[in-house]
């Protein structure tokens, strides 16, 4: 298979940099294409354990008790559940 800078059609070249970045672990929160450049920024996983994070910290006693370690591992594991229910 060649490399994308390989590929000289721009429609295959995207379509196949779509592909890759949604075979990724988690895959991308918001790949963005542009030009010849693929900008795969934040990954679903990161996106989803900050809203769980935001979630957390806007009810007054959710996070009473719990570290900020603690925290972070409650965030990922919501995040990894809903990736897993979403691939479903």
């Amino acid at each position: 298979m060649p490399s994308l800078e390989e590929i000289k059609n721009d429609k295959e070249r995207v379509r196949l940099q779509k592909e890759s970045v949604a075979q990724a672990a988690g895959g991308q929160a918001f790949p963005v294409v542009f030009g010849n450049s693929l900008f795969v920024g934040i990954t679903r996983r990161d996106y989803f354990a900050a809203k769980a994070m935001q979630a957390a910290a806007t009810n007054p006693t959710g996070a009473d008790g719990f570290t900020f370690e603690e925290r972070a591992k409650w965030a990922y594991a919501q995040a990894d559940a809903m990736i897993a229910e979403g691939d479903k």
